[in-house]
């Protein structure tokens, strides 16, 4: 997603400062999306999510 641009980092990216605040179940989903058990597009709604809920930005 970073090679393509759709999600951009800005920063140092630090496992104990960012994922700490994603929830478990986007977790999850991350997980499914990377052994392919869900599609792109569940797994973008899944991001979108967290960016409307400003749970990452």
């Amino acid at each position: 997603m970073i090679a393509s641009g759709l999600v951009k980092v800005t920063g140092q990216v630090t496992p104990s400062s960012t994922f700490e605040h994603i929830p478990s179940w986007q977790k999850k989903v991350a997980e499914w999306w990377s052994q392919g058990l869900i599609s792109d597009y569940d797994y973008v709604n899944s991001m979108q999510y967290l960016l409307d809920k400003k749970i990452i930005k």
